[in-house]
């Protein structure tokens, strides 16, 4: 054995030793979160992707699919973690984030449109620093417990989203005009963060994610309307599409959405 090959080997041992032991303090702890994540988080944060394995091969292709979908970035502002609050009073001010969006360069923010505009959701005029402070508005919330607030949120895992003071959630409902999307009073844990290994760390201001909303399946996306807001499902872009087509393009995406959001180890 060469001594490189020596020293992934020590490196793999010494990552996968460390996450059953994290593992196993888990489980006395009874977070069942941690439980399903632990070591596949482990993992991918050093780097093992086995050309090889069916499971990796599966997660690129996933990967592959999604990526054009790619559009968020969670607190463009600032570099670290993302942590989740149940409400806009429960936790600091620092777990507020602003949701840019890469195809328009600008934040997503509550705007009333207007009657018969649709959901107040669009663009800000611009994504300049002192914006990215206003529209730090954004927060999201994990169904856990009370616990799960002192955990950063992971790839794969479900959540809510809400904005403001009035902390309104966000959730999937069929409308007549604009995005489907409507406002809760209470989290909707129908979103999920698409675009890193499942159980690994979502980092603001540094990676661009898929919104994927499970109630669909489909992520969600800048689009162009005559009326609303300048948000959509990726479903709605596919105007050219026979009904044939739609729907193998709905099946792949729910396969995708499925593949990225379940832990695995090699």
């Amino acid at each position: 054995m060469t001594t490189q090959n020596r020293f992934a080997t020590l490196v793999l041992a010494l990552v996968v030793t460390a996450s059953l032991a994290a593992t196993a303090t888990a489980q006395r702890k009874g977070n069942t979160r941690f439980e399903t994540s632990q070591l596949t988080a482990q993992t991918a944060r050093a780097g093992f992707l086995n050309p090889q394995s069916p499971e990796d091969v599966k997660f690129l292709q996933a990967l592959n699919t999604i990526s054009p979908y790619r559009q968020w970035m969670i607190g463009a502002n600032k570099t670290g973690l993302v942590y989740p609050k149940s409400s806009w009073s429960s936790g600091s001010m620092q777990r507020n984030y602003n949701l840019k969006n890469k195809t328009v360069r600008k934040f997503l923010q509550y705007e009333n449109m207007g009657a018969g505009q649709g959901m107040e959701l669009d663009w800000t005029d611009h994504a300049s620093a002192n914006m990215a402070i206003q529209k730090s508005q954004w927060f999201f919330s994990t169904p856990y417990g009370s616990g799960s607030v002192q955990s950063p949120i992971i790839y794969g895992e479900p959540i809510a989203m809400a904005w403001g003071s009035k902390s309104k959630f966000v959730k999937f409902s069929k409308q007549a005009v604009g995005v489907n999307l409507d406002w809760s009073s209470s989290p909707s844990y129908e979103w999920v963060i698409l675009g890193g290994r499942p159980g690994t760390n979502v980092n603001r201001g540094k990676d661009w994610i898929a919104l994927f909303n499970l109630r669909i399946n489909q992520p969600l996306i800048r689009f162009d309307r005559n009326v609303g807001g300048g948000i959509g499902f990726v479903g709605e872009t596919r105007t050219g599409d026979s009904q044939a087509d739609l729907r193998q393009f709905l099946r792949k995406m729910q396969r995708t959405g499925k593949i990225l959001r379940t832990p695995w180890t090699n």
